[in-house]
């Protein structure tokens, strides 16, 4: 992610904050409050190297939001890389990849 455009780049403390300002009384952009839907396909397994303890999934999706009256739809395809630990498997890596990102995007607020 260093090395490539993002339109988006957050770890967990930004992702905290944009969820705060979005619960805000003063994210005007949000009032009233839109709404959202994921339709999700059934992960695939890339790859399973047990040796290198990773795992590679690829998941397709729509998101679609509805926000004043007018609905937008992103396609694309989550990918994620996981390690198993003894906790069990958690995510090191996550890539969202929209079908249509080489165009102009919608200010959307983003719950992928």
């Amino acid at each position: 992610p260093l090395h490539q455009a993002s339109h988006l780049y957050d770890d967990r403390l930004l992702r905290s904050v944009h969820l705060q300002r979005l619960r805000s009384e003063r994210a005007h952009s949000q009032q009233p409050p839109g709404r959202c839907h994921h339709l999700l396909q059934t992960s695939q397994v890339l790859l399973h190297d047990a040796a290198a303890n990773r795992f590679l999934l690829r998941t397709p999706f729509v998101y679609t939001e509805l926000r004043s009256g007018r609905t937008t739809q992103l396609p694309g395809t989550a990918r994620h890389e996981l390690r198993a630990t003894e906790q069990g498997l958690r995510i090191v890596l996550k890539r969202v990849e929209l079908l249509h990102a080489d165009t102009a995007l919608p200010a959307v607020e983003f719950y992928v």
